[in-house]
């Protein structure tokens, strides 16, 4: 059959040859017959496929650069597990770290801002944790129970008689105790008043009023303060704002109510209860104690011997006063003592006036909550 195939190849290539020009008969002779050569031998394969050598290249290279790119891919996966598992210890406590300060931010919100970028004022956020105060009724009760208390003392424990006394050393031990001549307190007055029989309760009673009350509050900045030791230390370091203008005493007065508020918190050995500072009986009790003998220097000279309690009667009042004065101390709004009479004439028990609402809000004018107990002499 191959032998009729090349037989009818080589008569067309004849009869080709006779039609065309001489010069072209030459040349084509070889041609026709490579040709019948490559049929013969694509007849003769044994696979007697259609598909072309250069396809099966093409193949085989896409193959191979495929394979080599999920072996890239395989050994990139391989290298990054084996990264994350030999991290160093500090890596992955930075990632627990910032994990929960990722934690922290959805918990809390975030400070609030001004609208020039800087933080804002924690006071709203602090008013939430600070103590709380107790209702006025309750203060105004308090105060006028120990009115009833200083009067009971000096009535029980103090002569009536006449005493050999000189008012010039009276007066100087008043001015010991804080007793400047002023308008309101002028030392030889009192001193006059305690040395007449007549008037010396009211006179007595006027110096224990005054003497204890300012040692329980924050703006008399008395040496003989009952107020806790590192309050009353601080007190006593700052500078007497006399010499200040008024900006800077408002500001002043600003800052020593914030002071007191915090103070107040961080000093409370549970501040979660919210509950007013509680008294340290032993801390206390030294205080009162020093304040007593202080107090004595004066009313030792009417003192007569069938009184043998006074001493601890009087550490007992001011025990008793200075609960009250911690009270205040913890209370969101500001307070202070007032110890001169409107109308004239001996305070014997000092009054109370509100100087701000709760959070230190202050008033224009200060709310008097119980005005002060006098006699008029």
């Amino acid at each position: 059959m191959s032998q009729d195939v090349a037989s009818s190849s080589v008569a067309q290539a004849v009869s080709t040859g006779d039609q065309s020009s001489p010069a072209t008969s030459s040349t084509a002779s070889p041609t026709a017959s490579s040709t019948t050569a490559a049929e013969s031998a694509s007849a003769s394969s044994p696979s007697g496929s259609n598909i072309s050598p250069g396809a099966i290249a093409g193949a085989s290279v896409g193959a191979l650069v495929a394979g080599l790119i999920v072996g890239f891919l395989v050994a990139l996966v391989f290298l990054r597990r084996r990264n994350k598992q030999s991290s160093p210890p500090e890596t992955k406590g930075r990632s627990i770290s910032a994990a929960a300060r990722s934690s922290d931010r959805k918990s809390y919100s975030p400070v609030p801002e001004t609208t020039n970028g800087t933080a804002a004022s924690t006071d709203v956020q602090l008013d939430q944790f600070l103590l709380d105060g107790a209702p006025d009724d309750e203060i105004v009760n308090e105060l006028q129970a120990l009115s009833d208390l200083i009067y009971q003392h000096v009535e029980n424990n103090y002569d009536l008689r006449p005493i050999q006394a000189n008012v010039d050393d009276l007066s100087r031990q008043l001015q010991a105790l804080g007793f400047v001549k002023s308008a309101h307190h002028d030392s030889d007055a009192i001193a006059a008043l305690a040395l007449d029989p007549k008037t010396r309760q009211t006179g007595l009673r006027h110096v224990i009023s005054t003497v204890v009350f300012k040692s329980i509050d924050v703006h008399s900045r008395s040496p003989l303060s009952m107020l806790p030791v590192p309050v009353a230390a601080l007190l006593q370091t700052m500078p007497a704002p006399d010499r200040q203008s008024e900006h800077t005493k408002r500001a002043t007065t600003h800052a020593l109510s914030n002071w007191r508020r915090l103070s107040a918190f961080l000093l409370h050995p549970d501040p979660s209860q919210r509950t007013s500072l509680p008294v340290p009986e032993t801390v206390v009790s030294s205080q009162a104690l020093a304040l007593t003998s202080a107090l004595n220097t004066f009313l030792d000279s009417f003192v007569s011997s069938s009184h043998a309690g006074q001493r601890e009667h009087l550490q007992l009042v001011i025990v008793e006063c200075t609960k009250l004065g911690y009270v205040l101390f913890s209370h969101p709004s500001d307070w202070r003592f007032v110890h001169e009479a409107g109308r004239g004439g001996a305070v014997v028990c000092a009054g109370l006036e509100k100087l701000s609402q709760r959070g230190g809000v202050p008033y224009k004018t200060p709310k008097v909550v119980v005005p002060p107990t006098a006699v008029q002499l």
